[in-house]
């Protein structure tokens, strides 16, 4: 009714949104209707008239029980018993003064701010009966004009006034509202009305005024009904007037939106803030309901965005239709929101599935929990043969070759235990009985109450990759006969050239080929191209386990060392050992040696390894560089490799730092 001061939010009247009022008001003056007409109160006078003032002391009394009045508003009621109206004049009244004390009580006294509203019925000198309803609330906002402006209520106050012959003013002060009605004297004639049997102009004659109560009791029950229903219902609703300015909505409105809108400001729509599917900005005066007011139809088959304050958004369907009254003039409209964003989500997620298992060039299938086919994609028709109607109702087990029959059974048990199965390696039979190289990975399937129900399987085609293993395989054993010929030719020309060496000499650098050989065959038997820290430490050292197993100490980390740094450490330790038996730990029966190595953690990583000899005899520092320590010294010679000897009396102590 009356238009909100902008410092005034409506969400925050007390107890409820601001349509709980309008809903517990109504309800009030049913109950008062209820009771008259149960008997359970008497106003009626002999003649025909109802004593007005105890009845609006009636509706007062149910007024102020009512949640939104409850601790907020006191109701001063200085009617006199002593004033008699027509009957048929009294359903007016009551809806008069009803609607002025629903505008007090909604505008008049933001939550938590105690007011008082007057109700005051009497008789003027001319016998012309005042009503006055007055509170001391926030006032009417500046160019507001009661007697012009306003929405279905003030339209209804001064429709009803019109129709009782009615004289209706408002004063408004800094605070507080004052309506005054004026009824004419005729109105509480009853020996006119008797005597001629003309009623008042504009109402009913009091032969039908039975019919006009009655009238009036069923729009206070439609309102009732109305209100509770939309307020119930778990679906969006609210209502505007022809103007747009939103005049209801219910509890679901308000959590679709995620804020309480002002009523009778807020126009259009209550959303924060609005877009169009494609996320661009829609404004509120272009809303499926200012379409449906302005071209006056229902808008069907739209769909919009709400973004709440906090953020979020919302995907809804509206239907925006348009309100009439009798005459056919625009009254309003009402709109239901339907939140869809978990069905587009949804939705949105299901196609975007679809379409990726449709163009994966894996076979993606599923099964039931006995092994039947329930789906089959593209990928499998192009990887097994056959087609979705060929595959779907049939056993998994046509795919299975006869010495491979026991693998179903044990997958399916897996997926019963809820047990997802990784990557393995298999084999399965073509339409065409071809036999393939397949990767599968197996997934339990659960159904809404979290129920296995079936499984997925993802099956890739790894036959190119075994042929390409079964040809490296060829070629690095072909690459190792090669290097052993190579090694074996060297070293038979480097026999027959150093003749006159000696045995020792010929025997040591034998040993050198054969270590570089062994750290070959080590690359050919992982990745070639790299090995792990563990096995070339164990390699390089095969030569004098026989002897001296129980004298090495190895620990540290695992680690990956390139297919040239490998054969590095290889020599190195190779050179390191040979010398401890020669001249180190290993000469004589209880020496040790330590082998330890750490790699830290850094952007550019290094490996720090330790060669220390211990228990054997006392070390004295050469007097000239042999060829084991110019071979590990220029091996480890670069920027982030190096090599250091020391010749400390209890033992040699070789660092060695090599960047990996």
């Amino acid at each position: 009714m009356r238009s909100t001061p902008p410092f005034i939010r409506l969400h925050n009247v007390a107890s409820s949104p601001s349509t709980g009022s309008d809903a517990d008001l109504i309800r009030a003056a049913g109950k008062r209707r209820a009771a008259n007409e149960r008997g359970d109160v008497s106003h009626e006078s002999p003649g025909g008239a109802l004593e007005i003032g105890a009845l609006l002391r009636q509706i007062c009394t149910a007024l102020v029980d009512t949640p939104a009045c409850v601790g907020r508003v006191e109701l001063m009621q200085t009617a006199v018993d002593t004033v008699f109206m027509r009957s048929d004049c009294v359903g007016p009244v009551v809806l008069i003064v009803s609607e002025a004390v629903t505008n007090a009580v909604k505008y008049a006294h933001p939550a938590g701010v105690p007011g008082r509203i007057k109700v005051d019925c009497r008789r003027d000198k001319d016998g012309a009966i005042l009503i006055e309803v007055a509170d001391d609330g926030v006032g009417l906002p500046e160019g507001f004009d009661p007697t012009m402006d306003g929405n279905f209520g003030f339209r209804q106050i001064r429709g009803l006034s019109k129709k009782l012959g009615a004289t209706l003013t408002f004063n408004s002060e800094s605070l507080g509202l004052s309506m005054l009605l004026r009824l004419p004297p005729d109105v509480c004639s009853i020996s006119a009305m008797a005597d001629t049997g003309a009623s008042h102009p504009g109402v009913e004659p009091a032969g039908e005024a039975s019919q006009t109560e009655g009238e009036i009791s069923s729009v206070v029950d439609d309102a009732i009904q109305s209100t509770q229903l939309m307020q119930a219902l778990p679906a969006a609703i609210y209502t505007t007037d022809a103007a747009g300015r939103i005049t209801f909505y219910n509890d679901a409105a308000a959590a679709l939106w995620g804020c309480r809108p002002e009523i009778g400001k807020s126009e259009f729509c209550g959303s924060w803030k609005l877009y169009w599917m494609d996320g661009t900005p829609m404004p509120h005066d272009e809303c499926p309901m200012a379409v449906a007011l302005k071209e006056q139809r229902p808008i069907r088959g739209m769909t919009a965005v709400a973004e709440r304050p906090d953020g979020t958004r919302v995907t809804f369907v509206p239907y925006p239709t348009p309100l009439f009254d009798a005459a056919g003039n625009l009254v309003g409209g009402i709109n239901m929101l339907v939140d869809v964003t978990e069905t587009n989500r949804a939705d949105w997620n299901q196609q975007r599935l679809a379409s990726i298992v449709e163009s994966s060039d894996d076979a993606i299938i599923s099964k039931d929990l006995n092994g039947i086919f329930t789906s089959w994609n593209a990928g499998a028709e192009r990887l097994f043969g056959y087609t979705a109607a060929e595959a779907i109702g049939k056993p998994a087990t046509m795919l299975i070759p006869p010495d491979r029959e026991d693998e179903e059974p044990r997958i399916l048990d897996s997926i019963r235990r809820g047990d997802k199965i990784d990557h393995y390696e298999t084999v399965r039979r073509r339409k065409d009985g071809s036999l393939i190289d397949i990767s599968l990975t197996v997934s339990p399937i659960r159904n809404l109450q979290d129920k296995i129900v079936g499984a997925s399987k993802i099956a890739r085609d790894i036959s190119e990759r075994r042929r390409a293993q079964e040809q490296q395989k060829l070629i690095l054993g072909e690459i190792k006969h090669r290097i052993r010929n190579t090694l074996s030719t060297v070293q038979a020309i480097a026999m027959q050239t150093w003749r006159s060496a000696t045995a020792e000499e010929r025997a040591a650098f034998g040993a050198r080929l054969r270590t570089l050989a062994e750290a070959h065959d080590l690359l050919t038997l992982e990745n070639w191209d790299r090995a792990s820290l563990h096995n070339i430490v164990s390699r390089a050292l095969e030569p004098f386990n026989e002897k001296h197993r129980e004298r090495f100490q190895i620990d540290g980390p695992n680690a990956q060392l390139s297919a040239n740094k490998a054969l590095l450490l290889t020599m190195a330790l190779h050179e390191l050992a040979t010398n401890a038996v020669k001249y180190g730990a290993l000469s004589n029966g209880s020496g040790q040696v330590s082998i330890a190595w750490e790699v830290p953690l850094s952007e550019k990583p290094q490996l720090r390894l330790v060669w220390r000899e211990s228990g054997g005899p006392l070390v004295k520092p050469p007097e000239r560089k042999g060829f084991g320590s110019t071979l590990i010294g220029r091996a480890f010679e670069d920027e982030r490799s190096d090599a250091r000897i020391a010749f400390d009396p209890q033992g040699v102590i070789c660092t060695l730092r090599l960047g990996l």
